[in-house]
């Protein structure tokens, strides 16, 4: 189930375990069919940033843009061929819509009886061994305008389910945008089989000469933030077989309005970020606050970030999850303001950063063709080196440490 961002948001789109399409008006109580089953089975969906829009997955590894009113096709994109990182009998398993001329996806195999009565995609208990040895590719696929080339820039090992290969391979995604030319995009991944997240991201490669981020050298790679990423805390419920949790969904709420404490050394209280919620298979709900060092030290904040929320006809009074409790490690403990220790992307004064272009990362190329992206080092507060905790850095997330959000 994917609810409308913006524009429909009484509407979700739902894909059915019979690889059907639908569109649910929650408030009018109607549904509308987009997609019916076929040969090529719908395997996930999303909405466009400003909810006008729809684009799914099937099980052919075609992404096809469609209209939510009636399923009106208005742009298909194929897998790549002759590629060397997209298997055989390649689906789309997830994808995520960026801004109007970027995706992101994750291409695998199924099994073949993926949808054999009751299954839904994800094959049969018996299908360990298989999904063992499927390997997925993860793409960033944009162009610069309609009329430009699409560019497919490879990001490697998106969350495999090497961790737990009986879980279906679905991934879940948040976006994070507009948080200045250090962090133009951000999408955090996780895996339904993977106990840690991937961060990925289009920023700066370039400075300015007064030292600013230059907007105009915007590129996009996997950030290196290893030792600092989100990763799943162990389970509360261990047993001799599995110690482990892993993740059910995330999302990022863009309503916090709590002021934090200065970032930088002699300065002031920056204001609310962005918030990831991620539930994990303990039914435990983690939320830290996701901090951008560079932007937030210069007072910038996301422009996804709201002062108010609307409420929808025929609401509950809106109730902030954001203050007052914390839930994960100490259930129903008081919030702390200061994200310390532990925290994810806590606070940080290292010297801004920008990932650097070390390769031909990036370059345009034609219609069918690949680019592979280097890993470069994120942005500063985004697991650069720090003279403070980095980008989560300190405990495992979701940890009990300190009295950090969400911890």
């Amino acid at each position: 189930m994917c609810p409308n961002p913006k524009d429909l948001p009484t509407t979700a789109a739902v894909v059915t375990v019979a690889g059907d399409l639908v569109v649910i008006d929650m408030v009018a109580g109607t549904v509308t069919t987009i997609v019916a089953s076929s040969t090529a089975k719908v395997l996930c969906v999303c909405w466009s940033p400003k909810g006008k829009q729809l684009v799914c997955g099937d099980s052919s590894g075609t992404l096809t843009q469609r209209t939510p009113n009636d399923g009106t096709i208005k742009r298909t994109v194929t897998a790549l061929t002759n590629d060397n990182h997209i298997p055989d009998r390649a689906a789309v398993l997830a994808v995520q819509w960026i801004d109007q001329h970027t995706y992101f996806a994750v291409y695998g195999q199924l099994p073949e009886d993926a949808f054999a009565a009751g299954c839904g995609g994800g094959g049969s208990a018996s299908d360990d061994d298989e999904f063992e040895d499927n390997a997925t590719a993860a793409y960033v696929i944009t162009r610069a305008d309609k009329k430009s080339p699409l560019e497919w820039i490879y990001i490697e090992d998106p969350c495999s389910a090497m961790m737990c290969p009986g879980r279906y391979p679905g991934f879940h995604f948040a976006s994070i945008s507009d948080w200045g030319p250090s962090a133009q995009n951000i999408v955090i991944m996780s895996g339904a089989g993977s106990d840690a997240t991937l961060t990925i991201g289009e920023a700066a490669t370039d400075k300015t000469d007064d030292g600013a981020a230059d907007p105009l050298s915007l590129d996009w790679a996997q950030w290196d933030i290893d030792g600092s990423m989100a990763v799943m805390p162990l389970s509360a419920l261990a047993t001799e077989d599995s110690s482990d949790t892993f993740p059910l969904g995330l999302a990022v709420d863009f309503t916090g309005h709590q002021d934090l404490p200065p970032v930088v050394d002699d300065g002031g209280r920056v204001k609310p970020v962005p918030i990831l919620w991620i539930l994990n298979t303990d039914a435990c709900l983690l939320a830290y606050h996701v901090s951008n060092i560079y932007e937030m030290s210069r007072g910038g904040r996301s422009k996804l970030m709201v002062d108010a929320v609307k409420q929808l006809p025929g609401a509950s009074p809106k109730t902030s999850f954001a203050t007052g409790t914390a839930f994960g490690g100490a259930f129903g403990s008081k919030t702390s303001e200061t994200p310390k220790a532990g925290a994810f992307a806590s606070a940080s004064t290292a010297t801004p950063s920008f990932a650097s272009a070390s390769s031909g990362f990036g370059a345009s190329s034609g219609f069918g063709k690949s680019t592979i992206t280097p890993i470069v080092k994120a942005p500063a507060g985004f697991g650069a080196a720090a003279s403070k905790q980095g980008f989560g850095s300190g405990t495992k997330f979701g940890s009990t440490a300190g009295a950090s959000f969400g911890s």
